[in-house]
């Protein structure tokens, strides 16, 4: 639905495909975003698969890349471009050929602030996927916890 939403928004010619947003096909393997990278761009997945990579240091100073979660169509990453000045927490790698919509973060701002309705509607679908994607997390996080005090022997059975 919000893909839907966005493709519409991107029909306005106030947000010109080539000046505003691109369509950017990716292969398997290629990093579109890496963590700590200033973004300036909002990622929408039109197809294909994508992974958000961690990085995990171990105790031995070694670091260890981990999956945090798999991206497919309509999903969202890079939204710190809305705002400004925030770099990426995680690399993004395709796990399959594909592509994304690569939306101008600034450019969409300056839309989404003299169309307020949509502006409005556009944040509204955000929220929904940011929270879904927090309910996520937070799933993941309490299994990796858990993976990590069994290897660390931290687990205690009742």
């Amino acid at each position: 639905m919000f893909l839907e939403f966005v493709q519409a928004l991107l029909r306005s010619p106030r947000l010109c495909e080539g000046s505003a947003w691109v369509r950017r096909r990716f292969t398997v393997g290629e990093c579109l975003t890496t963590e700590g990278r200033l973004g300036q761009s909002l990622f929408i997945v039109d197809h294909g698969r994508l992974a958000v990579l961690g990085r995990v240091e171990l105790p031995d100073q070694s670091t260890l890349e981990i999956t945090i979660a798999e991206l497919s169509v309509g999903d969202v990453f890079g939204e710190a471009a809305l705002i400004g000045g925030y770099e990426s927490i995680a690399t993004v790698r395709a796990l399959t050929d594909g592509a994304v919509l690569e939306i101008d973060g600034a450019m969409l701002m300056i839309y989404l602030d003299d169309h307020p309705d949509q502006g409005y509607l556009f944040f509204k679908y955000l929220l929904a996927l940011e929270l879904d994607n927090m309910a996520s997390t937070n799933r993941g996080m309490v299994n990796l916890s858990s993976l990590g005090c069994k290897l660390f022997g931290v687990v205690r059975q009742p």
